[in-house]
């Protein structure tokens, strides 16, 4: 949640103030101070108070539609981390959620404008530094210090969804055709390698039989047919 005022216009005479929470004394209508941690003593018919969170919190800004430099349309969310850095700024700011809102919403558009749709899926990172440099003047002014800012989601928007799909589709189609041809592309040299080899060195094919006939079992090997070693040698079937 974003760290809204709590205003109370009648405190009770006693007040306690946490080391989580940021209290501000407001006196007949004016800033007075802000109350450290610990116990006060309020006048209940003149005094107010404004109180708000001293913990970090996230404010979230989500499904900004927003053109790429190249025509695309994508939807970006966005976690923003902020804390009170001024008490006393943050209590005068009338608009301080809506002031800080716009401004995360401008960077957004001005960075997501500059790229294009290929740049902003590796650049994710850099981005969220750019909004965070953009946005901080933004919400110093206001009493807020941003400590970080991530960019959550990047989603694109309907027929751009189906057509990247498609291309990816395609893109691994090809590159799995690719891999396929590379397979028998190395088969066929083997090949090639192997009947260049027993071409020079016939020995090589009686040295092949034996360790087929070692490996073998149940069939009967007919050797040296023709009288030529290197000539085929038929395989039959064991009776």
């Amino acid at each position: 949640m974003y760290p809204n005022h709590t205003f109370t216009q009648r405190p009770s005479r006693r007040l306690t103030v946490s080391e989580f929470e940021h209290v501000v004394l407001i006196r007949r209508g004016k800033i007075e101070r802000v109350l450290t941690v610990g116990r006060h003593w309020l006048r209940p018919r003149i005094d107010q108070i404004a109180c708000f969170s001293a913990l970090p919190t996230v404010m979230n800004i989500h499904g900004q539609e927003t053109p790429t430099s190249d025509g695309a349309t994508i939807r970006a969310s966005i976690a923003v981390v902020l804390r009170v850095a001024d008490p006393l700024l943050f209590t005068q700011s009338g608009l301080a959620q809506e002031t800080l809102y716009l401004a995360v919403q401008l960077a957004l558009r001005a960075a997501v404008a500059r790229r294009g749709l290929d740049q902003l899926l590796v650049e994710r990172k850099q981005i969220a530094d750019e909004l965070l440099e953009e946005s901080s003047p933004s919400a110093e002014a206001i009493g807020l210090s941003i400590e970080s800012m991530a960019l959550r989601d990047l989603v694109l928007t309907g027929d751009l969804k189906r057509a990247v799909a498609e291309v990816i589709s395609a893109r691994l189609s090809g590159q799995a055709k690719l891999e396929r041809a590379r397979g028998e592309a190395a088969a066929l040299r083997s090949l090639a390698n192997t009947a260049r080899l027993a071409k020079g060195n016939p020995e090589l094919l009686q040295l092949r039989l034996i360790q087929q006939m070692e490996n073998s079992s149940g069939n009967t090997f007919i050797v040296g047919v023709g009288g030529d070693p290197s000539a085929s040698v038929p395989v039959l079937p064991a009776s």
